[in-house]
């Protein structure tokens, strides 16, 4: 992995004209985080720290290895926090820093960090992430926080960017019986169309000697399903009736930068199945065995990386992709899922260790994420309920009238613009703070019990979405939308507070029904909504608890 990333940086030097390996390492850094380039310093050299970055809370220090394991580069980062913890403050530790770049630089940083969060991060591409760790435990300083960003972590964001999806080796297999060798010129250039046979072996094969071969799959707009029948039958005809397997599957369409047939060989540069990742990921789950005779029909779209780049292409291969997997049984979320903005979410939030699962399935399949680094999970219909709920455009009712599917019809209606909107990733950490809010309310509503809940076997999730709705709109008034806590470092106030609003808000919905309201119109109308505002009211003690908690905390 580290060989192709490095081959990817300095491709990357070259495309966005960067004179260093390490700049351009840190520019990409800084994009993948979704960060303006006006927030991010670079030194160039000092040797101690080769990035800050400020944004709307904190002030990040980040030391970045992607070489080969070298024990002295931990022992040298030692010697740099050593000298930061004996400096009586930081002008005195600066007035040590030779180059002048990056005293500047870090000049910049502290001026803006009188009301942030100072960290240090370590972005590790090497093998020494334990010894990285052990200097991380031992604490830099007093009033700082430490993070290690692992080679895992950089994998993640390297599959999502787009020049790093595709970046892989280039794929060399057996096929035969050319169908069609054409060439098409458009508005942004030429487009190259091969269709072929290809042996099923071969392909797998070569897939199996591929590093890291799920990044093929990265630009399809879902992943294989789990224990599926039709995983289980594409299994199955491949091993008992290879011959047949031609005539019962729909085929792949890769899209490639550069590729050819010669001879019986197909052979493709940076390839990108963009349909068909359903039948790869199952059969490579069978290992070598079976289906040496079986051939795919398989499409090949070569489009030069160059021409890939133009904003007019891009938005003509979404279409290919989302248009060639529609035939399929697909929600419509499904479609959205590698839409630039639920890109730029993901990983917004990855950085707060929050995985945000694009894909059904994404979390059991990419097993190679740090499962203990991550705080909380939630798919793309979670987000867009708690960003629909919290809308003052859209709201709670509008929600519980209409669900999920027109939000995500297709990605211009204005719904879907509005709901996922550019400020979901800009304000970043307002959304992490509804999405911790959510999770605080559920977490509350599980502990309470079934048994509470009377005649319903659970607190009805409309009723979860008014409360939540609710207190967002108080918070909001009040002006505190600052990162919101983790669960687990709530005080006990903090949910008998939130027990309390569950408990006043079912206890009304209750008594309503009692007297005749019906459920149709219970959690449908404004009306209701406006009586649950009153309910949960800016006065009420318990939500004076929850605000001088977060007041507390920010």
């Amino acid at each position: 992995m580290i060989k192709q990333f490095v081959k990817f940086i300095r491709e990357y030097k070259s495309l966005m004209k960067i004179s260093a390996e390490s700049s351009a390492f840190a520019v990409w850094y800084a994009d993948i985080r979704s960060l303006s380039r006006n927030r991010v310093f670079t030194d160039r050299g000092d040797g101690g720290i080769d990035l800050v970055i400020t944004t709307d809370s904190e002030v990040i220090l980040c030391q970045l290895k992607f070489g080969t394991a070298d024990i002295d580069e931990v022992r040298a980062f030692a010697k740099v926090r050593q000298s930061w913890e004996g400096a009586e403050s930081f002008n005195q530790w600066v007035a040590g820093v030779t180059n002048s770049q990056a005293k500047t630089a870090y000049r910049q940083a502290f001026r803006a960090a009188a009301s942030r969060t100072l960290v240090w991060e370590f972005v590790c591409l090497n093998d020494e992430s334990a010894s990285w760790r052990r200097i991380l435990t031992s604490g830099l300083a007093a009033n700082t926080d430490c993070r290690l960003v692992s080679k895992n972590d950089v994998r993640y964001y390297f599959s999502l960017d787009k020049m790093g999806a595709t970046y892989v080796d280039p794929l060399r297999v057996r096929a035969a019986q050319t169908a069609l060798n054409d060439v098409t010129r458009t508005e942004f250039g030429e487009i190259k169309t091969l269709v072929c046979m290809v042996r099923v072996s071969s392909l797998l094969s070569a897939l199996r000697k591929s590093n890291d071969w799920e990044r093929v799959l990265s630009r399809n707009v879902r992943v294989r399903r789990t224990k599926s029948s039709v995983n289980e039958g594409i299994q199955e005809t491949y091993q008992k009736e290879p011959a047949s397997f031609f005539y019962g599957n729909n085929g792949l369409h890769i899209l490639a930068t550069t590729a050819h047939l010669s001879g019986d060989e197909l052979y493709a540069e940076q390839p990108a199945i963009i349909n068909g990742g359903q039948t790869v990921s199952s059969l490579m789950e069978l290992g070598a065995s079976g289906g040496s005779d079986a051939n795919v029909l398989t499409r090949v779209t070569v489009i030069p990386k160059e021409v890939q780049m133009d904003r007019q292409c891009e938005s003509f291969i979404e279409k290919i992709i989302v248009r060639s997997n529609s035939n399929n049984r697909m929600q419509p979320w499904d479609l959205r899922s590698n839409d630039e903005i639920q890109v730029n979410i993901a990983r917004a939030l990855f950085r707060h260790r929050i995985y945000y699962e694009r894909k059904v399935n994404e979390w059991d399949v990419y097993t190679h994420i740090e499962r203990p680094h991550i705080h909380l999970r939630l798919d793309i219909c979670d987000l867009a309920e708690i960003l629909a709920c919290c809308s003052e455009s859209y709201g709670p009712v509008k929600y519980r009238a209409h669900g999920l599917e027109p939000i995500f019809e297709n990605s211009k209606n204005e719904t879907y613009q509005k709901i996922f909107s550019k400020s979901v990733v800009s304000k970043i950490d307002e959304t992490v703070s509804m999405i911790r809010l959510e999770d605080s309310i559920s977490k509350a509503i599980k502990s309470i019990g079934r048994t509470r809940f009377g005649i319903f076997s659970a607190f009805p999730k409309s009723a979860k979405n008014f409360l939540l709705a609710n207190l967002w709109m108080h918070l909001r008034d009040d002006g505190i939308t600052h990162p919101f806590p983790e669960h687990a470092k709530l005080p006990a106030a903090w949910d008998r507070a939130i027990n309390s609003m569950i408990t006043s808000l079912f206890t009304k919905f209750k008594a309503d029904l009692r007297s005749g309201v019906s459920m149709n119109d219970v959690f449908r109308t404004e009306d209701y909504w406006t009586k649950c505002k009153k309910t949960i009211s800016a006065s009420s003690p318990a939500y004076r608890i929850v605000r001088k908690h977060l007041r507390d905390a920010g």
